[in-house]
């Protein structure tokens, strides 16, 4: 699928428009900003081709400054995800700083352990444990300072494939009783009511090349 950002417009009948943003993971393996070079160095570096890619696709959207935002992102958009909330020049912590608050992140299959969580935002982890991607860092993701991590899966059946896949692996957890009956992932989830419990216009597909393009 080559639309690799899609920007959501949530009406909140309380307030102003939020924005739920959905960052997907590798592409290739080097030469673009979804791709696993760029992962690698957005892993350790904490900025990739990759982060202003996704951006630029914010601003695109006309994301108002200071609005609210949702990161959702998968493998590499997970890293992406957290990367842009521990930027103090996109998360802005008062009205004088930064671009917009991320207030939610939500990532799958990414290796985002010690990654800094900012004062005010939210960050649910899924990790199957037969999934090697989040493990990549080196690190255990705890649950704990803003943070909640929902295991899964079986560390005795790895699949290298399909452990990691949204539609095999993440999707279906998510649809599970175990995962809706979690009390850390219903906490946040009540947390983030401003999103999910409203209506949302179309999303906005945009594609991350060499520079940035809305998708048809």
């Amino acid at each position: 699928h080559n639309s690799e950002v899609e920007v959501i417009k949530v009406l909140n009948q309380q307030g102003p428009p939020r924005y739920i943003v959905l960052i997907r993971g590798i592409a290739e393996l080097a030469g673009g900003p979804n791709s696993l070079v760029d992962a690698i160095r957005g892993s350790k570096f904490g900025s990739s081709a990759h982060s202003v890619g996704v951006l630029s696709a914010m601003r695109a959207a006309k994301i108002p400054r200071g609005a609210e935002v949702m990161l959702v992102g998968h493998s590499q958009g997970g890293i992406t995800a957290r990367n842009l909330a521990a930027d103090k020049n996109v998360h802005s912590l008062d009205d004088k700083t930064g671009y917009v608050r991320i207030t939610h992140v939500i990532t799958a299959g990414s290796p985002t352990a010690g990654k800094h969580i900012p004062t005010g935002t939210r960050v649910l982890a899924l990790e199957n444990d037969g999934d090697v991607i989040p493990d990549l860092d080196g690190e255990d993701a705890r649950s704990g300072r803003g943070q909640y991590v929902h295991r899964f899966g079986n560390l005795g059946t790895l699949d290298l494939s399909g452990a990691h896949e949204l539609s095999s692996s993440y999707i279906p957890e998510a649809r599970r009783k175990q995962f809706t009956d979690d009390p850390g992932v219903r906490r946040f989830v009540s947390s983030a009511g401003s999103y999910l419990d409203y209506a949302s216009q179309p999303p906005e597909r945009f594609l991350l090349k060499r520079g940035v393009e809305q998708a048809p």
